[in-house]
């Protein structure tokens, strides 16, 4: 942890005093008293460069503690989610399941820090040493087999296409292979020289345009079920010894016929190794070992359980819940008894995290499951009360601290806000520090301001530590927006909008009307096709990788477009039209430009202390662009030129 935010604690007996505990591997460890932005807090400074597993309630709690582990410590956290529906045909959606994964990798690579909600440990997970196996990366220079990258891919869940259109698929054509993974806009073209990479790029996958080349490429498996022969053939052989034991003792016919027809089929596929459609839901029948995240984490790992008694609690319901599910799943036949070994619960991820260091944080007093505490702490934690719009509440509570020789650290979220609290303190007659390095160690009795926040703010009444977030003062917390989407991509995103019935413009022949696409087989080959319509029945058949060629047609009004005629000049007279207007409009806009330069606009004042605090209220952080558009727009206003500026942007936030 940086310094400014644990020299406050160095000399607190109590703390000194968990620090060796855990040092010196005494678990369980029990910690009371502590709020909820105060848990991450104390946890980094307690256990210095060991890494980190975090079990918390849920996944907005992981993602607030990941943010607070950043802050602290300047390193990156991994959020491993949950899984759902663990019975149904399939776990999760692809992108999400294939996020897990790569979770799990980045785990293996050494993560400091895993934050995992109470469903990622409730269940078994793929064990380390498949994963490892699965994951290939690749890199210019590096030699490999295009066979063998192709059975390779196959085995991780991709499926072999003559055309990508979607991810999770691929396409070896000659010596260029193209993979669309499940987390990216972009499919990847490696170029291969015989059996040498010569080049890895990224592609648009509608213009198929390259758009940069990458020094390397890692493929992951897509689902936790990418089996070999063998560990498909003992599958094969568990879900059939199953199969015979449930039809002896399920008295129920039906149940009887649908568990044969349903994974009979299933286990034949198997033995053939071939996997069958649902092979998520036979994830016991592959990995019969229990496993769990602490399976991927080093022996020095230190585990830190959030509010202990609530996380009981949530394992109790989901088991009961799990359990009635396999019951009632049996009972028509659609769930064998193995079925439910995936489900393991809290109690027995408690019993294996006891083999490590455990530390369990809650904010009241209470016993803790399993097994007694070996060390306990109180801290006597307090939550941070809220100043939003109050800024005067915030100014007396600072001075309070300051008197009471507290360190207190204000969060200012950004650069601007930090401008802002800088001189409100200054102007109220209290001197502040502003902090570009957290690695410095400050008095008792000052007050620093830095960049970045905190989930929520808190303090240490005994340890006179204060920690004022972003979003205790202000009542929007500045948000980071998605990037903005290539151009190409915006026009994938039109065509995608598009359904059957709509008209269309394409650029050579004109307005017609959109019927889906459509699948021809040319030369033995099948690819897909726009289907466009014309005037008197005329078709078109448009190759997707063209598609780039057809927009929609956007009109001010309702009206039906009229339909363009194939194989007419009637297209291209219309053009001509419109580019004789365009310079009939070009040549009145000089006339209109030249009047407007000789005529003197109206020139306002610069900004005040209102506007800026009403700047400062909008919840999003400004993109670069934005921040130099209005920069330009309020010069412009100053002026007392006549103001000539057009502002365009995709419609969104901050427009």
């Amino acid at each position: 942890m940086q310094r400014l935010y644990k020299c406050a604690l160095e000399n607190s007996k109590e703390f000194i005093s968990l620090e060796k505990n855990i040092r010196d591997g005494v678990t369980p460890i029990s910690v009371f008293g502590v709020s909820e932005g105060q848990k991450t807090h104390l946890a980094v400074a307690a256990t210095g460069d060991r890494p980190l597993l975090f079990v918390t309630q849920g996944i907005l709690s992981a993602e607030k503690i990941k943010n607070d582990y950043e802050f602290y410590t300047g390193k990156k956290a991994v959020v491993l989610s949950g899984r759902d529906n663990v019975l149904e045909a399939r776990f999760q959606s692809g992108v999400t399941e294939y996020r897990r994964i790569k979770a799990l990798c980045d785990i293996l690579d050494g993560a400091d820090c895993v934050i995992a909600p109470i469903e990622a440990v409730m269940y078994n997970v793929m064990p380390p040493q498949f994963l490892k196996e699965l994951r290939l990366t690749l890199k210019a220079g590096d030699r490999i087999n295009i066979d063998d990258l192709r059975k390779h891919l196959i085995r991780c869940g991709y499926t072999a296409v003559t055309q990508i259109n979607g991810s999770g698929e691929f396409f070896i054509h000659g010596g260029l292979v193209d993979i669309f993974p499940p987390d990216s806009e972009l499919s990847v073209r490696i170029d291969f020289f015989d059996d040498e990479i010569d080049s890895i790029r990224t592609v648009e996958p509608v213009s198929q345009r390259s758009v940069e080349r990458i020094s390397q490429l890692e493929i992951l498996p897509l689902s936790e079920i990418c089996a070999d022969f063998d560990l498909m053939t003992r599958a094969s052989e568990l879900l059939s010894d199953e199969v015979i034991k449930f039809n002896k003792t399920c008295k129920s016919k039906e149940a009887v016929t649908q568990a044969t027809d349903t994974f009979l089929p299933m286990a034949e596929k198997l033995k053939n190794g071939v996997l069958p459609q649902n092979a998520a839901q036979l994830f016991p029948y592959f990995y019969t070992e229990y496993t769990s995240v602490l399976d991927y984490m080093p022996d020095e790992t230190v585990v830190v359980v959030d509010e202990v008694k609530i996380l009981n609690e949530r394992s109790e319901n989901a088991e009961q819940s799990f359990n009635q599910s396999v019951t009632s799943l049996m009972a028509e036949g659609k769930a064998l008894l193995r079925h439910a070994n995936v489900f393991c619960g809290f109690g027995r991820f408690w019993k294996n995290a006891l083999k490590k260091s455990l530390v369990s944080m809650q904010s009241i007093s209470g016993s803790i499951p399993e097994a007694d505490a070996q060390a306990i702490f109180n801290f006597e934690g307090r939550v941070m009360q809220s100043f939003h719009g109050k800024p005067e509440f915030l100014l007396d509570e600072v001075k309070l601290y300051r008197n009471a020789g507290y360190l207190t650290v204000i969060c200012a979220g950004t650069q601007a806000r930090l401008e802002r609290i800088e001189k409100e303190f200054s102007d109220a007659g209290i001197g502040v520090v502003p902090i570009k390095r957290s690695n410095v160690l400050l008095e008792s009795g000052q007050v620093a301001v830095v960049l970045g926040s905190v989930a929520r703010g808190f303090e240490y009444p005994r340890q006179k530590l204060a920690i004022i977030g972003e979003n205790d003062i202000f009542a929007q917390v500045k948000q980071s927006k998605k990037a903005v989407q290539t151009k190409a991509n915006s026009r994938m995103d039109t065509f995608v909008e598009l359904k059957a019935g709509d008209a269309v413009v394409h650029e050579t022949n004109g307005i017609a009307i959109y019927q889906g696409i459509v699948k021809i087989e040319t030369d033995g080959v099948k690819r897909d096709y726009l289907f466009l319509k014309y005037r008197d029945e005329d078709k078109l058949y448009v190759p997707v990788e063209q598609m780039n060629r057809v927009q929609k047609y956007i009109a001010p009004d309702d009206t039906k477009p009229r339909l363009s005629k194939l194989g007419t000049q009637e297209w291209n007279k219309t053009k001509s039209k419109v580019r004789s207007s365009i310079a009939d409009m070009t040549d009145k806009l000089l006339k209109l430009y030249s009047e407007r330069a000789n005529t003197r606009g109206i020139a306002f004042e610069p900004d005040t202390p209102w506007q800026r605090e009403f700047e400062e209220d909008f919840q999003y952080e400004e993109t670069p662009d934005q921040l130099r558009s209005i920069r330009e727009i309020k010069k412009d206003m100053e002026s007392d030129k006549t103001m000539d500026r057009l502002l365009l942007g995709d419609v969104g936030y901050g427009k």
